[in-house]
């Protein structure tokens, strides 16, 4: 697919976004394109956007679509946008772009001079307030951030700044190439065998002793190997990768692939290369080429990787000269008989060697094994009738979706793991029944903290947030299982239909009728999400019945009854008051901007002591279970367990020496032994002193090497 082309089909992507959450959140077009957007960015760490108004303000000659605003930094951004409902023409002028920022700049001066609140219909509660904020505060500064679905060469620049009076003014421009630049961003053991798998070795010089825990080798390994390797383990050689491939608009990718098209041959000099690792390479009786390697993961070098393998499955590139590119690598033997230390090795060379494209500080732990884990979970078990898709690395999810190879087969992932907007083609039911099964592991990481009742902490900003969390949760000493997974399920269901309530009773369509809790969501979904652990967590001998939770996929509909007045969903019942009374004391408090919320540990405090009306008193009994009630089969579990420690038991009791003959012996073979056999039998060896680690981690390797043991017998 061509750039023009690319750009095309992301425009239509967009758009139907736009209009889809249009019609959901029953807002302007304009705003739902400002709501994209700014939500992309936020999550993208990629610019901090305030807490936003997506509303269209007017003055006599000026105009916004929406503002934002810290307290805490005394700063203003202010929203406009231009969007485009057809690609006929997606270039815009830098004409039409001025009339738009020359509006702003007007809104701007006549709310700075002259005190513009009292103008304003007193239900029209956010344009008082920019007025106040403009005529009152000593602004440290105002940035003017334009978004548009269209193109143009202004876009992600820092354009000459203004300055009003004594405010220094600031415009950046967004525009579509930005947006697809930006959206597109299990532990498997793979063992192998170049000589056996590619009839060929790869050449390699051995580097100087690193360290105790790490020997490493210099190579070039041919593209064709890297393109099969990434078509047979797509997700799982990327495992220790901090992101998923980004596409072709950035201009890393885009080079790469041009170099593949046109010069294929200078490719090894215009390319850094790839970082590997491995947890036992073995290498020619000459020790000058490496003949297999296990566990081979890809470190940094991701996007080369991917590059490459779509670039080869374009019908536009795909007879390109493969054959001449062979790409420079690093790859390092790690020892694997410290898990921590393992984990710190790759997490430190992940650090370290990715900087070519950006990559966020919070991407870092996508090699954590806690969400590495949640993720094997959500591939592989059913909560209830389907599945929930976690997603340990950023845009996991998208690069799946990206690499599927037919619609059929994109609408059946889209099928299994809902995500996104409501669609009755994709996801049947009814638009009130529906939320989406994905869960992004800092929206998790919040959901967490909450439920140890942490509101304050989950309140913070995404890195914030998740950094603490994984700081409390090292201290928990939290493992990643079963039950966990489920019950985080659970947890989210709960999180999501509190999202669901909030947005249907206090949304956007209701902000004409003076309501300004529309624009806090997330504070007050926090919030109450915390006071309903807190609630249950004060019922001797019970918990929470997430079973329940997971069967309705939803509240009951005696504690969450919705109904439609007016073409309009609301609710009512136990949890929709629960969250009146939240926000109610959460107000009544001071709390009526987010910031209060995240620094004030007061502010929960208060919440819990204070006191609960009559009809919010008893905690629904249905949302509770006993404490002895467990949903996981114990005797299945140990008989696992036992299946596991017996295996370990014969391993152990032939001795390391017993291994090492068998390998030596199996070397020795002329081929009668396959290699995989002989690197598991090194494996066992190089893992011997630590072996319950390594077949607990690898119980695959038990069963066989239980059978070697068998067969010698």
């Amino acid at each position: 697919m061509d750039n023009e082309n690319i750009i095309k089909d992301n425009f239509d992507q967009l758009l139907t976004r736009i209009i889809n959450n249009s019609e959901e959140d029953e807002v302007a077009m304009t705003d739902s394109l400002i709501n994209e957007f700014t939500k992309l960015l936020n999550d993208s760490d990629i610019r901090s956007i305030q807490p936003n108004i997506t509303n269209i303000i007017k003055t006599k000659k000026g105009q916004i679509h929406g503002f934002g605003y810290s307290e805490e930094l005394n700063s203003l951004d202010l929203y406009e946008g231009i969007l485009l409902q057809e690609d006929s023409k997606l270039n815009i002028d830098k004409f039409r772009i001025d009339q738009k920022l020359n509006k702003v700049e007007k809104l701007i001066m006549e709310m700075s001079s002259e005190d513009y609140s009292e103008t304003f219909d007193e239900s029209d509660v956010e344009s008082r307030r920019l007025s106040k904020i403009l005529f009152n505060s000593n602004l440290s500064k105002i940035d003017i951030v334009f978004f548009t679905n269209g193109t143009t060469p202004q876009s992600n620049k820092n354009l000459e700044s203004l300055f009003l009076g004594q405010i220094k003014v600031n415009v950046t421009i967004y525009d579509l190439n930005n947006w697809i630049q930006y959206i597109e961003e299990e532990e498997d053991i793979i063992d192998i065998d170049f000589e056996e798998d590619y009839s060929q070795k790869i050449q390699a010089i051995k580097i100087p002793d690193i360290s105790p825990d790490i020997s490493g080798y210099l190579a070039l390994i041919p593209a064709s190997i890297l393109i099969d390797l990434y078509d047979k383990y797509q997700r799982q050689i990327m495992q220790y990768n901090v992101r998923a491939f980004l596409n072709f608009t950035g201009p890393i990718n885009k080079g790469i692939r041009d170099t593949v098209v046109n010069n294929p041959e200078k490719f090894v000099a215009f390319n850094n290369g790839i970082t590997a690792v491995a947890t036992n390479i073995i290498l020619d009786s000459e020790n000058k080429y490496i003949i297999s390697a296990s566990d081979f993961k890809i470190v940094n070098g991701g996007q080369t990787t991917a590059t490459l393998y779509f670039t080869s499955r374009n019908k536009n590139t795909a007879n390109s000269n493969f054959s001449d590119i062979v790409i420079p690598m690093k790859i390092l033997d790690i020892d694997k008989k410290n898990l921590d230390e393992f984990n710190e090795n790759i997490d430190k060379i992940s650090r370290y060697s990715n900087n070519q494209n950006k990559v966020q500080a919070a991407d870092f732990d996508a090699n954590d094994p806690f969400h590495i884990e949640l993720n094997k979970f959500s591939m592989k078990q059913f909560i209830g009738k389907s599945k929930w898709f976690y997603e340990s690395k950023r845009k996991d999810y998208q690069s799946i979706l990206y690499g599927k190879d037919t619609n059929a087969s994109k609408i059946q992932f889209q099928k299994e793991y809902p995500k996104g907007a409501w669609k009755k083609s994709i996801h049947g039911g009814t638009k009130d029944e529906y939320i989406d099964q994905y869960i992004d592991k800092v929206d998790a990481a919040k959901v967490m903290l909450c439920f140890w009742e942490y509101p304050v902490i989950a309140a913070q900003g995404r890195n914030s947030a998740f950094t603490e969390f994984q700081r409390i949760k090292n201290e928990k000493n939290l493992l990643a299982t079963g039950t966990l997974f489920k019950e985080l399920v659970a947890k989210m269901i709960i999180y999501k239909r509190l999202v669901q309530i909030h947005k249907n009773n206090y949304g956007a369509t209701f902000r004409s009728e003076g309501n300004p809790r529309a624009t806090y969501a997330n504070i007050h979904v926090l919030y109450t999400l915390a006071f309903i652990s807190y609630l249950a967590g004060k019922k001797k001998d019970k918990s929470l019945n997430y079973d329940l939770i997971i069967e309705h996929n939803n509240f009951t509909r005696d504690i969450n009854f919705y109904q439609h007045i007016e073409k309009k969903t609301r609710h009512s019942g136990y949890i929709p008051d629960l969250l009146d009374f939240v926000i109610t004391v959460l107000e009544s408090i001071g709390v009526i901007y987010p910031e209060q919320a995240k620094k004030n540990n007061q502010v929960w405090q208060k919440l819990i002591e204070s006191d609960l009306p009559e009809n919010l008193i008893n905690f629904p009994d249905n949302l509770l279970t006993d404490n002895k009630k467990q949903d996981l089969s114990v005797e299945k579990i140990n008989t696992d367990r036992e299946r596991i420690e017996s295996q370990i038991q014969v391993i152990k009791s032939k001795g390391k020496v017993w291994w090492e003959n068998l390998f030596e012996k199996s070397k020795r073979s002329n081929g009668e032994v396959p290699n995989r056999l002989i690197r598991l039998i090194s494996l066992i060896i190089k893992n011997f002193d630590s072996i319950e680690d390594f077949i607990n981690k690898n119980p695959q390797y038990g069963e066989i090497a239980f059978k070697l043991v068998e067969g010698q017998d």
